[in-house]
């Protein structure tokens, strides 16, 4: 069920309706949003390489350093400027993204301008992916083709490259690997009941795979 009506800032155990609870709750990392969300570096080396042209270009043209250094000034200020946006909306991303797994569902909620928030139920969920991507990781989950869901409004909270059949996401975890836990023995008891050892089939992967550089955000 998708809801992008009236909902809580932040979902507690009161929230929820008797007989379900909290197993993990989590929010993305600051400086992973940044890299790989919002792609700081990529923005850094745009700058620096305009930055060494804009010198280059005033020595040619005048041959004086002054001018050169000047010329290469004038663009500090606009760097610092869109870095400082940059982490401006990062800080944004991670106060008001909240990922939480309960004994039924996965619950996204996210939005800085237009709030949603999204209910997975344990059971429409086929499998899960987890990769792990330095100090942090993210959990993939697969849902089933009926189950169709735009691209467009998950973002960033999904696989990406993925647009014809998005893929919802935690993204960017510091505790990547407690959530893909936690979200395997949900569906472990879910499909089977508490005393199964393992989950269904090969989607539900414990072990961390790492992702390949063509899916980065």
């Amino acid at each position: 069920m998708n809801d992008f009506a009236s909902f809580p800032d932040h979902l507690d155990q009161t929230d929820l309706p008797p007989g379900e609870r909290i197993v993990w709750q989590g929010r993305p990392k600051r400086t992973a949003v940044l890299r790989n969300i919002l792609h700081v570096r990529l923005v850094l080396a745009w700058f620096a390489i305009f930055c060494i042209w804009r010198f280059a270009a005033g020595l040619n043209d005048t041959g004086t350093l002054g001018v050169a250094f000047v010329n290469a000034a004038n663009v500090l200020l606009p760097a610092v400027a869109g870095i400082a946006l940059l982490v401006v909306i990062a800080i944004l991303m991670v106060r008001t993204t909240e990922y939480t797994i309960t004994t039924r569902r996965v619950v996204m909620r996210y939005g800085i301008a237009l709030p949603a928030m999204v209910n997975l139920p344990v059971e429409e969920i086929e499998g899960a992916r987890f990769a792990k991507r330095g100090s942090t990781g993210d959990v993939t989950l697969e849902m089933p083709a009926n189950r169709v869901l735009a691209y467009w409004k998950l973002w960033p909270n999904v696989r990406p490259w993925r647009f014809l059949r998005a893929n919802p996401a935690l993204r960017n975890l510091p505790d990547a690997a407690e959530a893909a836990e936690a979200l395997k023995q949900v569906a472990i008891e879910a499909r089977e009941g508490p005393s199964s050892s393992d989950a269904r089939g090969t989607a539900w992967l414990g072990e961390p795979a790492r992702r390949d550089t063509a899916e980065a955000a």
